[in-house]
């Protein structure tokens, strides 16, 4: 059975089972991120990995030096342990900071995939958006193509999506595409 086969059939609680906590957390992350990649966004499990390890590695070495301080006797001993316990905490800072970007990405990626199923934009990845009826700007075009807070990228890639499949005219095309390059 693999892990994410586990991860999936266990409770919630698995978070808080001592070994279990150390890896389970990994691997739901690991899934989402990879489940949600694209043809122009793959890979990226390194830094999954460096976050988780980081994370990990510099809370346990964080914990052992405030267990070692209290044992400590000579202030050398003392100075030596906190600039250990300093490059553990930095470690846990950067797999934080790792983290955001890893959720940023999942959030681009879930964006991104909501967009190329023609979903009502790219806000639409929250289900009380997307329970909410919204007007399209124009009947035949996602509220993305014409949303000027939207990347111009994913704007123009919709309308190219539209145009090759016949959903807009090419006349249409040529009109939005001008509008959306005018803005640049």
């Amino acid at each position: 059975m693999s892990w994410s086969t586990l991860s999936r059939r266990t409770s919630p609680c698995r978070w808080f089972v001592p070994i279990a906590s150390w890896f389970i957390p990994y691997q739901i992350v690991h899934d989402v991120y990879r489940r949600l990649g694209t043809p122009d966004r793959r890979g990226g499990d390194g830094a999954i990995l460096a976050w988780w390890l980081l994370f990990i590695i510099g809370g346990l070495v964080s914990r052992a030096t405030g267990i070692a301080v209290t044992g400590a006797t000579a202030i050398d001993e003392v100075r030596s342990i906190v600039v250990i316990g300093i490059a553990a905490s930095a470690a846990t800072a950067v797999g934080g900071l790792l983290f955001v970007l890893i959720i940023g990405e999942i959030e681009a990626r879930a964006t991104e995939r909501a967009v190329s199923l023609s979903l009502r934009g790219p806000d639409a990845v929250w289900p009380a958006q997307i329970d909410a009826p919204q007007a399209p700007a124009s009947p035949s075009l996602p509220t993305v193509v014409e949303s000027p807070g939207s990347s111009i990228d994913v704007r123009l890639a919709t309308l190219e999506r539209l145009r090759s499949t016949g959903a807009i005219s090419e006349d249409e095309f040529a009109t939005r595409r001008s509008k959306i390059l005018d803005e640049i």
